[in-house]
């Protein structure tokens, strides 16, 4: 499958591009934390946030004042009215599922100084390979050790917060949360 706009077209090592949507939203579906980098006035930046894909779509969400946000809708798509409600409450029955039945509305204050913006995956590429390093000659026979490292997310006890009533247990869905990946 090949690229659908030249902003989703990947340049170095080529081959290694896959622009099948499927093969995108496996990759994107394993984890919940990706990192966006842009550039802001010359400057290169990156930014580390929790997404969510539902249909065909990426959804990033964070305060509006945020500059990632800031230049991510000044390019891309803001999702507003009933949608942007939605698709808040869509962010947390998606990242922490259960939660969503117990928590309190939303402000108009929170909901107003909260962007929302959304990419269709057919505008993204992931670069993918696995197996043995691809080493020069001279490197092979070398005493240095070579191979990959699997990673994993795994989330650990959770850590009420400190002004948490006694009264107020651990409910299931938090002592039985698993991260994607």
């Amino acid at each position: 499958m090949k690229p659908v706009s030249s902003r989703a077209t990947l340049k170095r090592i080529a081959e290694r591009g896959e622009y099948d949507a499927a093969t995108i939203r496996q990759i994107l579906d394993a984890q919940q934390v990706c990192h966006v980098a842009y550039v802001d006035a010359g400057e290169p930046r990156q930014i580390a946030t929790l997404y969510m894909c539902d249909d065909d779509y990426l959804y990033l969400h964070g305060n509006r004042q945020s500059a990632l946000l800031k230049h991510m809708a000044a390019g891309g798509e803001v999702v507003t009215g009933e949608a942007h409600r939605s698709c808040l409450d869509k962010f947390v029955e998606v990242l922490i599922a259960g939660h969503e039945k117990v928590v309190r509305e939303p402000t108009r204050q929170e909901l107003a100084a909260t962007t929302v913006v959304r990419i269709h995956l057919q505008e993204m590429v992931a670069k993918v390979r696995a197996g043995d390093p691809i080493d020069a000659e001279d490197d092979l026979d070398s005493d240095v050790w070579a191979g990959e490292i699997p990673l994993r997310n795994q989330s650990l006890a959770p850590v009420p917060a400190a002004n948490l009533s006694n009264e107020v247990s651990l409910p299931g869905y938090i002592q039985n949360f698993k991260p994607r990946g």
